[in-house]
């Protein structure tokens, strides 16, 4: 009897030691990829060595993350983590009203199973009775008639009775298999992974502490999101920068204080060393390379359809590139204009495929996503070394590491939250608490709101495009720490359109498109020339004649940027010449041609441009 106590007794005491406190989540730094989670937890120790699980807790938690403080004298003698299976409470209701429903549908089943049982039973009966009677003697004719008749009509009622009660079983088990389904559907989804810290603290005396723990899960993030407004084009640029943060860790976090920063803990931060590069012959081939560049994009879960164009060094569509969502079968191909539309299923990032380029991989950042393709040109008969060159930006972070005072690294947006500058990235430091549920949705947090000076100039490229394009540039753009996203443009009081804000560009001017303006009208034709010669002995000429016409229809002075161009020769025998640009800077080098000019209020003005091509007329040049 005594050994029986002690053994019922053991368990208790070997969980004497475990102590599961209510473990709240304060404070949330939610990176570009990922978040940090600071959660406390009171906690009361007893002398000695103590299990404290932390349960409940997101099953995305990378374990080497955890950080715990707040231990006053105690000491942690062991940190793990684990994943478990737990109920939720909130399906509850539904899977018990789902289980008395399938009992009722069962039973249902039951009765018109029995009774199916019954008649066949009544029909063996019958059966066996209309045997019997047939060998028994002196039956009269009035007798076998009775006899037959109520044989023939009972057994058609029980023929009729089982088709029914199979029909209404055939139903019944329809219905069954559906709530048995939508049951297991219903248990899988109410059992979740949830995450388990246990920590094993020795405390030399009885302690109270209020335990902080940190660790950074995954499935979080934010993407900015800019409104740019502007009144006129005579008027600064407003800029509204909001942060759409999502999570899916499987965690709530309710009422907690938020902080945003421009980091990327998960990014690649390892120094890249730089090895010698020895020459010598080799056999020439064209490599498939891909480019591993992301520009500093980060993938935008919110995205479910892409679309763009895709050009070349030259800024020419391509077409017939593939256009693919990784890691699915999902895809497309570009046009004849170098456009393509993809609807995205389940994947983070779409590659660029041509045959003789560079493969670019980039995450899908933006609904609009225009990518401009390298050519592969490692034929490796020729190196070609490119110097190491420091941007602005760069130049301008390296002398503000000794020149920063502590007023310099934190300031107050405009919205009340502290912007805190780092080394490397900015923190957002937002005052109001927020709350943010694990789903798909995302919650908007407007993180600052500022004017910025820009010279406002209209642009326009009738060769690819007979829209007018309203851009403003803006300088010292650096300051406000930006990030490439997407842009809603409200141009005088009216939406006008999506851009793509991309502060990464190492220009002194950020550009920023804010769409075309139809009060702002292009013309370019072709003009024919009847003097033109097509064939001079053996060889073909090709004459082309441009006008432009540009017209301005609002009521203001505008500044236009016109561009055009005229082809370069690639061969010895293909000869451009007889050019006539107009009056435009030419680019010979580039054939690019760039007209710049002011236009009043209604006014209309033409440029021209022409050229030849001579080429072998027995060759086809693309014209």
């Amino acid at each position: 009897m005594r050994q029986l106590f002690l053994f019922l007794l053991l368990p208790s005491l070997l969980l004497a030691g475990e102590i599961k406190p209510r473990s709240t989540i304060k404070e949330v730094t939610v990176y570009r990829n990922g978040a940090q989670v600071t959660s406390e937890a009171a906690v009361n120790l007893p002398k000695g060595v103590s299990e404290v699980y932390l349960t409940g807790l997101s099953p995305l938690i990378d374990q080497n993350s955890i950080q715990v403080s707040g231990l006053k004298d105690a000491s942690v003698l062991s940190i793990s983590y684990a994943v478990n299976y737990v109920d939720k409470k909130a399906d509850t209701g539904k899977i018990k009203q789902l289980e008395a429903l399938l009992a009722e549908k069962r039973k249902e089943n039951s009765v018109v199973q029995n009774l199916i049982n019954g008649l066949r039973e009544e029909q063996t009966l019958l059966t066996s009775n209309r045997a019997l009677k047939g060998e028994q003697q002196g039956l009269t004719v009035a007798q076998v008639t009775a006899f037959a008749k109520y044989y023939r009509e009972r057994h058609a009622a029980i023929q009729n009775e089982m088709y029914d009660a199979s029909l209404k079983n055939a139903q019944l088990n329809r219905e069954i298999n559906d709530l048995s389904q939508e049951l297991g559907k219903l248990q899988t989804e109410s059992r979740e992974q949830r995450g388990e810290i246990l920590v094993k603290i020795d405390a030399q005396t009885p302690v109270v502490l209020n335990l902080i723990t940190k660790y950074n899960v995954s499935q979080a993030g934010w993407f900015p999101i800019y409104d740019i407004k502007t009144a006129g084009i005579r008027q600064p640029l407003s800029i509204f920068y909001k942060a759409h943060v999502f999570q899916q860790t499987g965690e709530e976090w309710t009422d907690v204080k938020v902080t945003l920063s421009t980091g990327d803990p998960y990014g690649y931060n390892i120094k890249p060393t730089v090895e010698p590069k020895y020459q010598n012959f080799i056999q020439v081939y064209r490599s498939s390379a891909v480019s591993d560049k992301n520009y500093g994009y980060k993938y935008n879960p919110t995205v479910k359809r892409v679309s763009g164009v895709v050009y070349d060094q030259t800024g020419m569509p391509v077409p017939g590139v593939n256009v693919i969502e990784q890691g699915t079968n999902n895809g497309v191909q570009t046009d004849f204009d170098g456009r393509y539309t993809l609807n995205i299923s389940s994947g983070q990032s779409i590659a660029y495929t041509y045959i003789g380029m560079i493969t670019q991989v980039l995450p899908i950042y933006a609904q609009q996503m225009n990518v401009t393709m390298q050519d592969d040109v490692q034929l490796l008969e020729s190196v070609v070394v490119e110097g190491y060159r420091t941007t602005a930006r760069e130049k301008s972070n390296v002398a503000s590491l000794t020149t920063l005072s502590r007023d310099d690294l934190e300031q107050q947006t405009a919205t009340g939250d502290v912007k805190e500058m780092g080394v490397t990235n900015a923190v957002f430091k937002i005052t109001k608490p927020y709350s943010i549920a694990s789903t798909q949705e995302v919650t908007v947090i407007t993180i600052d709101q500022f004017d910025m000076p820009a010279a406002y100039e209209y642009f326009s490229a009738p060769l690819l495009n007979e829209n007018v394009f309203l851009t403003a540039k803006v300088k010292d753009w650096e300051k406000f720490d930006l990030m490439p996203g997407e842009a809603n443009i409200y141009f005088e009081g009216s939406f006008a359109g999506k851009t793509f804000l991309d502060p990464l560009q190492t220009t002194e001017e950020l550009v920023i498109s804010l769409g075309v303006d139809p009060n702002v009208i292009v013309e370019r034709k072709q003009v024919d020339n009847l003097k033109a010669k097509s064939f001079l002995g053996g060889t073909r000429i090709i004459t082309k004649n441009y006008e432009i016409t540009v017209r301005n229809n609002k009521a203001t002075d505008i500044d236009l940027v016109l561009m055009d161009r005229i082809p370069v020769s690639q061969n010895k025998e293909i000869k451009v010449e007889e050019v006539k640009t107009g009056g435009a800077e030419y680019d010979e080098k580039k054939g690019l041609l760039t007209w710049k000019m002011n236009m009043r209020p209604k006014d209309s003005v033409k440029r021209s441009l022409s050229y030849e091509v001579r080429y072998p007329k027995e060759k086809r040049v693309n014209m």
